[in-house]
C-alpha cells in the first residue's frame, strides 16, 4: 500500500511482499522524527500483514494466484499469457478468493476531503460457479470538497490505513497530515454510525483490529458498530472491544460454520499463509522458508496469547522509546525489508541471517504486479544498481527478458528462471 501525502510520497509498505521504503530517509544510520513517523506508520501495516486472519488470506489469495499463473503458463500451448491475468472459473477456488478480495479489499483512491456521508450500504455480491453465497461488502456515498456525491467501496484497505494513521498519533513523534479517504474513514463512518463511540480514538484503532480477524472486514466494521448502537453498549475501555466481539457471541464474518474457536481460525489461516508463501522459494532457499515459518507463527502467537496487542503499543507512545514495540523489532519479529532513496536496505531478523539475497521478497512483488496489475516495469532497478545487475531498458519493457548471469543477477529474471516461466510469453491487454 502505497502512501501519498500532498503530492509527496513519504514511504509504502507492499502488503504480503514485505517492504518498507521511507522516500526521506537520507541513511539509516541517522532517522530524523519524520522518518519515525512512516516508520510508526507502515510498521503497524506489517503487524497487520502478520497477526490477522486478513492478512493470511492477502498472502494465501496472492500466492494462489500465482499458482493458477503458473498453471495456465504449463497448460498453454504457445505460452502466451494475457496480463492482468483473471483466473478462469473451475473447480477451485482460486477464482472465488480472487473475486473475494477484490471486493473485501475495497478502494484507497485518495479523496482530500469529506464533507459528508449520504449513505452506507451493506451489499452483497453473487459469484457464479463457486461454493462461495455471496461476498459482502460497503457502498459509501459521501460529498467531496466539490459537492460532488462518489461511492466508494470501503474495505480492508481503508480500515487499515485509518488504523495506521489513528496509530501515528500515539506513537509517531510528529504527526502528518492525509487526506480524508483512506486515513480518516474509519472515524467518519464511527461519528456517522455510533458518535458516542468514537469519544476515543482507541475505541476505533480497536474496532478496526478486530474487523481484521474477518474475512471481509468492511461489512464486519460496519455491522459491529450499527450492532453495538443497538445494543446501546458503550466499552468501559478500548480492550472490551475484543471480548465483546470475540466472546460475546457476535458473528465474525468469514469464520468457518461449526465450533471454530478464534484460536483454531487464527491457526488455520496461519497455516495456509505459510504453506502458499512457501511456493514462492524452492528447496535451495531454505532461510526464505524458514523466515515466513518463524514470522507468521511468532505474530500468530502475539494475537492469540494477547488479542489487544495493539492497543497496548499506542498507549505505551513513541516508537523511539515504546518498550513492547522495542521488544518485537529488536527481539521477538525484527522488521521487514527496509529501504531508501540511496538503495540501503535491511532486514533485521532474530533468528534467520540474509545477504543482500532477502530482495528476493520484493522481486516476488514485481512479478505478481506484471500479472495482477500488468505492468512490466520494475521497481528494483535503483536496488540492482547497487548489486551490479544488468539495468537497462528491459528493466521498463521486459525485465523477464533479461539473461541470466549469476555475477550480474537480474533477481527478477532468476525468480521467474527458478518458477519455470521462461516459456512464458506476456501478452499485456490494458495500456498505462
Amino acid at each position: 500500500m502505497k502512501r501519498i501525502l500532498h503530492n509527496s510520497d513519504l514511504g509504502f509498505y507492499t502488503q504480503t511482499f514485505f517492504r518498507i521504503h521511507l522516500y526521506k530517509n537520507v541513511t539509516f544510520n541517522h532517522m530524523s522524527e519524520e522518518d519515525y513517523a512512516v516508520l510508526a506508520h507502515e510498521y503497524i501495516h506489517f503487524l497487520q500483514d502478520i497477526s490477522t486472519t486478513y492478512g493470511a488470506f492477502m498472502a494465501y489469495s496472492s500466492s494462489e494466484y500465482m499458482r493458477s499463473v503458473a498453471s495456465a503458463i504449463r497448460n498453454s500451448e504457445d505460452g502466451i499469457i494475457d496480463v492482468p491475468f483473471t483466473p478462469e472459473i473451475d473447480s477451485s477456488n482460486v477464482y472465488a478468493n480472487f473475486h473475494l478480495l477484490e471486493y473485501t479489499y475495497g478502494n484507497s483512491d485518495e479523496i482530500k476531503t469529506i464533507k459528508e456521508i449520504v449513505e452506507l450500504r451493506n451489499c452483497n455480491e453473487q459469484l457464479e460457479s463457486t461454493d462461495l453465497e455471496s461476498i459482502p461488502y460497503v457502498e459509501m456515498d459521501i460529498i467531496d470538497d466539490s459537492n460532488c456525491v462518489k461511492t466508494i467501496y470501503f474495505g480492508a484497505g481503508a480500515i487499515m490505513e485509518s488504523m495506521a494513521f489513528m496509530m501515528e498519533d500515539y506513537i509517531a513523534p510528529v504527526k502528518n497530515s492525509a487526506p480524508d479517504y483512506p486515513y480518516h474513514s474509519a472515524e467518519f463512518i464511527t461519528r456517522f454510525l455510533y458518535p458516542e463511540i468514537a469519544s476515543d480514538t482507541l475505541n476505533i484503532i480497536a474496532l478496526c483490529d478486530v474487523s481484521l480477524l474477518t474475512s471481509a472486514p468492511g461489512h464486519t466494521f460496519v455491522s459491529y458498530l450499527i450492532q453495538f448502537n443497538e445494543d446501546k453498549w458503550l466499552p468501559q475501555d478500548p480492550s472490551d472491544v475484543y471480548g465483546k466481539v470475540l466472546d460475546g457471541g457476535y458473528q465474525i464474518s468469514g469464520s468457518l460454520s461449526g465450533s471454530q474457536t478464534f484460536k483454531e481460525e487464527m491457526n488455520r489461516m496461519c497455516l495456509l499463509a505459510i504453506d502458499s508463501l512457501y511456493t514462492y522459494f524452492n528447496s535451495s532457499m531454505p532461510r526464505f522458508r524458514k523466515w515466513i515459518d518463524e514470522t507468521y507463527k511468532r505474530g500468530f502467537s502475539l494475537r492469540v496469547g494477547k488479542r489487544d496487542f495493539m492497543i497496548d503499543i499506542a498507549k505505551n507512545g513513541d516508537i523511539r522509546k515504546n518498550p513492547i514495540l522495542k521488544k518485537l523489532i529488536n527481539n521477538f519479529l525484527g522488521t521487514p525489508i527496509m529501504t531508501n532513496p540511496r538503495s540501503e536496505g535491511t532486514l533485521k531478523s532474530p533468528n534467520v541471517s540474509f545477504d543482500s539475497d532477502f530482495y528476493f521478497f520484493p522481486a516476488v512483488g514485481e512479478i505478481f504486479k506484471l500479472f495482477r496489475n500488468g505492468r512490466c516495469d520494475c521497481g528494483l532497478q535503483d536496488i540492482c544498481l547497487k548489486l551490479d545487475g544488468p539495468v537497462c531498458e528491459k528493466c521498463i519493457t521486459a525485465p523477464w527478458s533479461h539473461g541470466i548471469d549469476m555475477t550480474h543477477p537480474c533477481l527478477y529474471r532468476l525468480l521467474w528462471h527458478s518458477w519455470a516461466f521462461d516459456r512464458c510469453h506476456p501478452h499485456l491487454t490494458i495500456s498505462h
